[in-house]
């Protein structure tokens, strides 16, 4: 007996466009903005990276009944943060300004030799320790930090060899260029040998790694 076919009927809800340019204050296009779009489908929290063209569009489709957000980032410029859900209203397209981000750079020194220490992480956060970046000293120990907002900020640095410095304070200004530079104290180097218990012959290197084996 042929079992009897059953039918199963499928229905996808059509997505709606939603399209949005991205520009300066002036109103001119962002391209190679970074979009990322956030939705939650059945509880499932996922994204989705898309990038402006040349004049600073970007178009996706908004599907109802989850929760869509936008993150739009650019190197040059603060990232901009929608913080709502697109799916509570239609909205027709939009544009989105984006404000050009401060800089702060400066160079790292040795407080004695007055040397640039490179390799060194150096990290700032706002005081509230909402905008945190991180960057490492070049070879002429110089670091940098874009995208800033202006306000107060504190920064820490710590590299092999030197004491940590921690919660410097520093103010980003949009009416000049800003420039923080630090010294570092060298640390204090502590050595030790490591010998038998026994004979009180030392321990060779390879006979550590022999015991870690």
């Amino acid at each position: 007996k042929i079992p009897k076919k059953e039918e199963i009927n499928l229905v996808f809800q059509k997505g709606r466009e939603h399209s949005i340019k991205i520009t300066d204050n002036m109103g001119v296009g962002i391209a190679k903005a970074e979009v990322t779009y956030f939705f939650d489908v059945g509880g499932k929290k996922t994204s989705k990276i898309i990038e402006t063209n040349a004049e600073g569009f970007c178009s996706f489709l908004l599907a109802q009944k989850r929760n869509e957000r936008l993150i739009i980032s650019h190197p040059s410029y603060l990232k901009y943060d929608t913080k709502e859900l697109y799916n509570q209203k239609d909205t027709e397209p939009e544009n989105v300004i984006l404000l050009k981000g401060l800089s702060l750079s400066g160079k790292v020194t040795d407080k004695i030799t007055a040397l640039p220490v490179p390799n060194l992480f150096v990290s700032i956060n706002t005081i509230e320790h909402t905008q945190w970046q991180s960057a490492r000293t070049n070879n002429l120990g110089v670091y940098e930090f874009k995208s800033m907002g202006q306000g107060d900020y504190s920064i820490s640095a710590q590299g092999m060899g030197y004491k940590e410095l921690r919660n410097l304070s520093c103010h980003i200004d949009n009416e000049k260029e800003n420039i923080k530079n630090i010294e570092l104290e060298k640390g204090l180097s502590c050595q030790f040998k490591l010998i038998d218990g026994k004979s009180k012959a030392p321990i060779s290197k390879k006979a550590v790694r022999n015991l870690e084996d």
